[in-house]
């Protein structure tokens, strides 16, 4: 009975400084993160007091991820770029699902803040940084954002390279269309594209659209997450440690510790996609004097966004995303 005492005391005692070691390395790793040196303050970043009533209690943490299409290896840069793709990551805790919404980058909407005026979605990223891109996405989605990552698009190709390549169906037009060639002589099937040839199916848009282009991007990071959940742990942490540098962000070590344990409790296999507006690029209006596109119903947009993310299909927006759906309709719908 002793012996037996003492060998669950010295396995106890192995756990313990395993955890120690890995908690102490990760903090290491954590290090190589460019973190934000604004300090931004939750109470700034226009949560509408609608959102706060109607979701006191739920359930879902949602985290903006920033894809900036710069020339830089590292983010040293990231805030003088747009920001050419926006997506929502949404962690449901209670059905443990995770979801992607790609926010369409030309949408015309008000940008508050220290801008205070009226532009297309990706240009906030790149007149106040993640703050104000952040306050913008609150402001006319009625959401929560106070959490995001930002990487380059040059980030895609060593991630993709990581992971050793990903599998993409690729129809004849993306195969063969010229701006950001592909290098593959072949029919339309499926292919397991590099590092580069994934960075520039996820640039493709002169074939169609930028709904496609967010629909192929979306591709990517699904393919990516499935090579990354068929990795060892040691290989996935070297996957971590090299991708680390490319990354900026206002999650603490602690969060993003937290974060990484509590996304491999979460469905995997069955990520869900959508995109706002939804619908199709021919269901968008142009906007005339500033470019861009306005949506037939902002309201209709945000009750569509709360449906998908939270699952209530009688969301009341705030009386801003009238406001702004007036204003936008009549300076800019022609």
């Amino acid at each position: 009975m002793k012996k037996a005492k003492r060998l669950l005391s010295i396995i106890l005692i192995l756990l313990l400084a395993i955890l120690v070691a890995l908690n102490f390395y990760f903090d290491i790793l954590l290090k190589n993160i460019d973190r934000d040196v604004v300090k931004i303050n939750k109470n700034e970043l226009d949560i509408s007091e609608e959102f706060k009533k109607n979701h006191k209690f739920n359930s879902v943490k949602n985290i903006v991820l920033f894809g900036v299409d710069n020339n830089s290896n590292s983010s040293s840069s990231l805030d003088e770029a747009r920001s050419d793709a926006i997506k929502v990551i949404s962690l449901d805790r209670t059905s443990r699902k995770v979801k992607i919404t790609s926010l369409e980058r030309d949408l015309v909407v008000y940008m508050p803040g220290d801008y205070q005026d009226y532009g297309h979605l990706n240009w906030a990223y790149a007149y106040g940084g993640s703050k104000l891109a952040m306050q913008t996405i609150n402001y006319n989605f009625d959401l929560d954002l106070d959490k995001y990552v930002t990487v380059s698009f040059g980030a895609l190709k060593t991630l993709v390279d990581l992971v050793g390549g990903i599998d993409i169906e690729l129809t004849e037009a993306e195969i063969y269309q010229s701006v950001q060639p592909l290098y593959i002589d072949g029919p339309a099937g499926t292919y397991t594209l590099s590092g580069s040839q994934a960075l520039s199916y996820a640039r493709i848009r002169k074939i169609d659209n930028d709904f496609h282009r967010m629909d192929r991007q979306n591709a990517v990071i699904s393919a990516v997450m499935n090579k990354l959940k068929k990795q060892n742990p040691l290989k996935m942490l070297d996957t971590v440690s090299q991708m680390l540098p490319y990354v900026n962000t206002n999650l603490s070590n602690n969060h993003l510790k937290l974060l990484l344990l509590e996304i491999l409790t979460f469905d995997l296999n069955h990520i869900e996609t959508y995109k706002e507006p939804a619908g199709e690029m021919e269901d968008l209006y142009y906007a005339y004097g500033i470019g861009g596109n306005i949506v037939p119903s902002y309201v209709d947009m945000v009750k569509n966004l709360h449906k998908n993310i939270y699952g209530i299909d009688d969301y009341q927006v705030s009386q801003r995303i009238y406001d702004t759906q007036d204003e936008i309709f009549y300076y800019f719908g022609g």
